[in-house]
């Protein structure tokens, strides 16, 4: 049993007995009550007895006595006679006659007087027992009286003990509502412990949880990295066999050495600082909507008018054309093997209107991806042999060994979409990316709709991340944190996101400056961001403060690319395009 259980149990039992001493307190009071009436009642009416017969015999004695005077005057009336007749005759005869007649009227007054002398006697022996009675009564009163003031005097010893009892237990009772208030006290400190050690341990325990998550994430990444390096052996050992005329043929040019091939798209700016290599177009416009991206061999695929796209390599600072579209293409995206190239963008041709995919070391179309008429294509991501486009009002996911039977005017077959999912939010998709597990990916409008779908293109969940409806959006998925993404927008946000099953906000940073793109550095826990101002800014993932400030372009540079070990960034404007030395370096 406890300590709070015995404590309760005493309370208990002193109230019980508090409880049973009233009422043996006011049940003595009672009886008491009760014996001194019957006592008082008693007594008022032995007493109303008594002076009723004294009464009666006080009247019998005074009748008694009023009697004996009149026969006391009665006979000095006689008596008086007597003398006077005595005195009056002298005669023998006559004194004779007057003394029997004397003699006789002498008995006549003594018997009555002795009647009523007996009569008087019996009255007072009537009196006399009637006054052995009343003592006879009045002694057995009193001794009904005593006993009962025997009784009364124990009912009080009794009730002074209930009394010192109950007094006793009241100090019982005070001593323990002390031990109770001081172990109350000590409860409650106790329990203010008990909740510290609780904050301490959920806060222990959460950030255990989140070492482990971040191990288990660690745990996973490597697994990833280790799934990816055997893949890629794989992938490297499947290469082998074209051995360097493939990657050759990767680079742009394809052509071995002493081969004259098409002219160089960029050439070369000098840099004072040595920090950077920058590159500008021969026509020096390259048009902000054209994207580029990067291979793992580092070869950079950039869109440099409406209707062609060109290869570029850093360490040979050459170019090459490539013309494509017959109307305009917007996005460019490397499969992961690095060998093919899609393109997205728009075409008034209903032939046309679809993203083709490019086997860059072949230098020709494989696979043209059939889109709905009208629609443009402006962001798109690889997963695998699986590819997901945002347009104005579709999302499309095709797979790329999927092969139709019909045929464009070209002869090549038009592969059609395995799912289409209508963009239900206004505005177009600006943005979109598998998740680095490719469970799930994300796409985000030019307003500013944050919406999260799975493999399948099934809505999980959406959100209105950003308010302003200024240029595109860009979303992009941490690669070490799972189900957390990265929006930004014109108006300078820069919103950090958490998806478990719903989208949450998490972090927040403005800038002064609009935010045209972001990218996530994994080496360095870090995020990249392009602005308004021509400035790019190297951030701190967990806090979102600026690390650096990257300058040198002259023109807003809306699009970045990671390059092949994701050592150093790649960002694009208008007229320029610069390879930013390493991030360890900064």
């Amino acid at each position: 049993m406890t300590d709070k259980e015995k404590i309760e149990d005493l309370k208990t039992t002193v109230e019980k007995l508090e409880a049973l001493a009233i009422i043996e307190r006011e049940e003595a009071s009672e009886e008491v009550f009760k014996i001194k009436s019957v006592h008082d009642l008693k007594v008022e009416k032995i007493k109303l007895v008594h002076d009723s017969e004294m009464q009666a015999l006080n009247s019998k004695y005074s009748a008694l006595n009023r009697k004996h005077n009149l026969l006391l005057k009665r006979h000095q009336l006689i008596f008086d006679a007597f003398k006077e007749v005595t005195n009056v005759s002298d005669d023998a005869s006559d004194l004779e006659q007057i003394d029997e007649a004397t003699k006789r009227i002498t008995q006549t007054v003594i018997k009555t007087l002795s009647s009523q002398t007996n009569q008087l006697d019996i009255a007072y022996r009537s009196i006399g027992n009637i006054d052995q009675t009343l003592e006879k009564t009045i002694s057995s009163q009193r001794k009904e009286i005593k006993r009962l003031v025997t009784e009364v005097k124990d009912l009080n010893v009794k009730a002074e003990l209930a009394s010192t009892t109950i007094r006793k237990l009241e100090f019982e009772k005070c001593q323990l509502d002390k031990i109770w208030e001081e172990m109350k006290s000590s409860r409650d400190e106790s329990l203010e412990e008990l909740d510290r050690l609780k904050s301490k341990y959920a806060s222990e325990k959460e950030k255990y949880e989140k070492e482990i998550n971040d191990l288990q994430f660690e745990n996973e990444s490597l697994k990833e990295d280790y799934e990816d390096a055997i893949k890629e052996i794989k992938e490297l050992e499947n290469l082998s066999d074209l051995g360097d005329e493939m990657l050759r043929y990767l680079k742009p040019n394809g052509m071995g050495e002493g081969t004259k091939g098409p002219s160089p798209s960029f050439a070369p700016v000098r840099i004072e600082d040595g920090l950077i290599k920058k590159f500008v177009p021969h026509d020096k416009k390259t048009f902000y909507r054209f994207g580029l991206d990067i291979n793992r061999y580092n070869i950079l695929a950039v869109k440099e008018n409406h209707n062609s796209f060109g290869l570029y390599s850093e360490d040979l600072e050459w170019g090459e054309d490539i013309s494509t579209f017959r109307d305009q293409a917007f996005c460019v995206a490397w499969n992961y093997a690095g060998t093919l190239l899609a393109l997205g963008g728009r075409s008034n041709s209903n032939a046309d209107n679809c993203i083709q995919i490019w086997d860059i070391p072949k230098r020709k179309v494989v696979r043209r991806l059939k889109m709905t008429d009208f629609q443009i294509c402006r962001c798109l991501d690889w997963n695998e042999d699986i590819i997901v486009a945002g347009t104005d009002s579709f999302i499309y996911q095709w797979d790329i060994n999927d092969v139709d039977k019909d045929l464009n005017d070209e002869g090549n077959a038009i592969t059609s979409p395995i799912s289409t999912v209508t963009n239900m939010h206004i505005g177009f998709i600006s943005s979109i990316q598998w998740s680095p597990n490719k469970s799930m990916f994300a796409a985000i409008t030019n307003k500013g709709h944050l919406s999260i779908y799975d493999q399948d293109s099934n809505s999980l969940d959406h959100i209105k991340a950003h308010d302003d409806g200024q240029y595109e959006k860009t979303v992009q998925w941490c690669p070490w944190e799972p189900g957390v993404v990265a929006t930004c927008c014109w108006r300078g946000f820069l919103k950090i996101w958490k998806f478990e099953k719903n989208i949450k906000l998490v972090e927040e940073a403005w800038f002064d400056s609009g935010i045209a793109n972001l990218k996530w550095i994994p080496g360095k826990k870090a995020i990249v961001t392009s602005h308004k101002d021509k400035k790019l800014r190297l951030l701190k993932s967990s806090t979102l403060d600026v690390i650096t400030i990257m300058e040198g372009h002259t023109e807003i540079p809306f699009f970045l690319a990671l390059n092949g070990d994701q050592s150093a960034i790649v960002s694009k404007s208008d007229k320029e395009i610069i390879f930013w030395k390493p991030f360890d370096e900064f």
